[in-house]
């Protein structure tokens, strides 16, 4: 069980969390750009605590926040193939890079 898991319960995937409903499916299941309406609603970056400029790649990702996965920047992510999942960087290595 992955860290996504254990705060949800699930695979976050399929438990659509509320910032699902602005994904663009041509990029993948948890890529995004930002457009204007997720610039204004989320601000900043959970992970780096920048803010968010128009056109930033953003993947929605498990961290060291509690609750459900939050939009961060791509840079800021790692990807791990056999979870299918994101994570932040520091999360990640944090753990030694395993899950």
């Amino acid at each position: 069980m992955n860290l996504c898991q254990a705060n949800l319960g699930g695979d976050f995937l399929n438990n659509k969390p509320e910032e699902e409903s602005m994904l663009f499916k041509d990029r993948g299941p948890s890529k995004s750009i930002i457009d204007l309406e997720k610039m204004i609603r989320l601000k900043s970056c959970a992970a780096c605590n920048r803010p968010f400029n128009l056109g930033d790649p953003v993947v929605l990702a498990c961290g060291a926040w509690e609750g459900s996965p939050k939009f961060i920047h791509e840079n800021e992510a790692v990807y791990d193939a056999a979870s299918g999942t994101y994570f932040e960087r520091k999360c990640y290595s944090a753990r030694g890079g395993k899950l």
